[in-house]
C-alpha cells in the first residue's frame, strides 16, 4: 500500500513548478511509452532520483507556468504494465529500482496521468544504463535534461560501486582504464532526497 498517493493537486503543483533537475514531463504517443523515458530513468537514478510524469504536453512558446498541459494517457494500465515488463527486460534496462508503489495512476480532469518516482540508485546498484551498452546508454540528470556520462565519471561510477576501489581495471566501453589509491579518498555521500510536493514545492522528499 503506498504511504501517500498522489492526487490531482499534487500534479497541478508540479505542472506550475516546470521541469527541473527533478522533475521530467512527457506525452505518449499511439498508446506507447515514450522512446526518451529510458534516458530520465537512467539519468534520475544516477542522480538525486526524481519523478517523470507521463500524460503532460509541452507548449516552450508559453511562459513556464502554463507551458505543461494534461492530454492523458490511453490505456494507463497496460502502460504502466509495458514499464515494469520493459524495466526487467536487461536487453533494456540494466536494472530496476522501481517498486510498484513508486508508480501510481492520477485522474485529473477526466484524463489519466501517469506517476513515476525514481529513486536515486543505491551506489553499489550504479550505474544504471539502458540497451545494453553501458558506455553509450548510461545518463546523469543536469538541470531540466538527461545527459550522456562521460568515460571519466562512468569510471568513477563503477569504481564507487565496488567496495575494491585500491585497483580496478574497467572494460567493455571501448577503453581500460585503471583506477588507482588517488580516487580512493572520494567522499561517498548517502542517496539524497527529492522534493516534497505535500509540504510544497521544495520540502524533503517525495513519498
Amino acid at each position: 500500500m503506498n504511504e501517500y498517493l498522489i492526487t490531482s493537486d499534487d500534479v497541478k503543483k508540479l505542472l506550475l513548478q516546470g521541469e527541473s533537475l527533478t522533475l521530467e514531463m512527457k506525452k505518449c504517443k499511439k498508446n506507447t511509452l515514450p522512446d526518451n523515458l529510458w534516458e530520465s530513468y537512467s539519468a534520475f537514478a544516477n542522480t538525486r532520483g526524481g519523478v517523470i510524469l507521463l500524460g503532460v504536453e509541452e507548449d516552450k512558446t508559453k511562459p513556464v507556468s502554463e507551458r505543461f498541459e494534461v492530454v492523458g494517457v490511453k490505456d494507463a494500465n497496460k502502460l504502466i504494465t509495458d514499464l515494469f515488463n520493459i524495466l526487467n527486460n536487461p536487453q533494456k534496462v540494466n536494472r530496476c529500482v522501481l517498486y510498484d508503489s513508486d508508480v501510481q495512476l492520477v485522474e485529473m480532469d477526466g484524463k489519466d496521468v501517469i506517476y513515476i518516482r525514481v529513486p536515486e540508485a543505491y551506489y553499489r546498484q550504479k550505474p544504471i544504463y539502458i540497451n545494453n551498452d553501458l558506455q553509450n546508454g548510461t545518463y546523469k540528470r543536469l538541470h531540466e535534461g538527461d545527459r550522456h556520462v562521460g568515460p571519466e565519471e562512468l569510471a568513477m561510477l563503477i569504481r564507487d560501486s565496488s567496495d575494491n576501489v585500491d585497483s580496478q581495471i574497467i572494460e567493455g566501453y571501448g577503453m581500460t582504464m585503471s583506477i588507482r589509491k588517488r580516487c580512493v579518498n572520494t567522499v561517498r555521500l548517502s542517496p539524497i532526497e527529492i522534493p516534497d510536493i505535500r509540504t510544497k514545492i521544495y520540502p524533503t522528499r517525495i513519498l
